[in-house]
């Protein structure tokens, strides 16, 4: 994996599952993923429109996605500075609305050395909220995994915090 660049044309930054959508959207913009789903980040607590439960992904966050998406999902400037700065202390930290978990991982490189890089998870009562500054995640198999348990039982942040990590 290597560092994304935000700025780079035709990059999807955005993914969103919810459990009104029978497959994951992508997007290049919060906007564009609003137009094609119909969520907004002011609804991310209720079930309105019939999202009982989602995940949002974002890779590459820029300062202007992070202060956008920080003014739609009140997320605490605490927590916004870590993700901006890309914090790499683990830690969980609790805020009124949501739990933010900062994460150190770390994957194999093809000469066998670890490679360190940092995910944020932020856990609301019905949906989760990552951001990553890496390309190359394997989203597909961690929206395999919901897909199989969406069928089973009911979805909620906590489980899709999970799911995930």
């Amino acid at each position: 994996m290597r560092r994304c660049d935000p700025a780079s044309p035709h990059r999807t930054r955005y993914a969103f599952l919810s459990s009104t959508c029978g497959s994951a959207v992508y997007a290049e913009s919060i906007r564009d993923l609003t137009s094609k789903t119909g969520f907004s980040p002011e609804l991310h607590n209720s079930t309105v429109h019939g999202h009982s439960w989602w995940w949002l992904d974002v890779a590459c966050p820029t300062v202007d996605d992070m202060q956008a998406l920080s003014k739609h999902f009140a997320i605490h400037a605490l927590t916004t500075e870590d993700i901006i700065s890309h914090e790499t202390k683990e830690k969980v930290e609790l805020f009124s609305g949501y739990y933010f978990l900062s994460l150190r991982l770390a994957e194999n490189t093809t000469d066998m050395r670890k490679s360190p890089w940092n995910a944020y998870i932020l856990v609301f009562p019905r949906g989760i909220l990552s951001f990553t500054f890496r390309e190359g995640l394997d989203t597909v198999k961690i929206l395999e995994n919901i897909e199989e348990l969406r069928c089973s039982m009911d979805l909620n942040g906590d489980l899709l915090r999970c799911i995930i990590m």
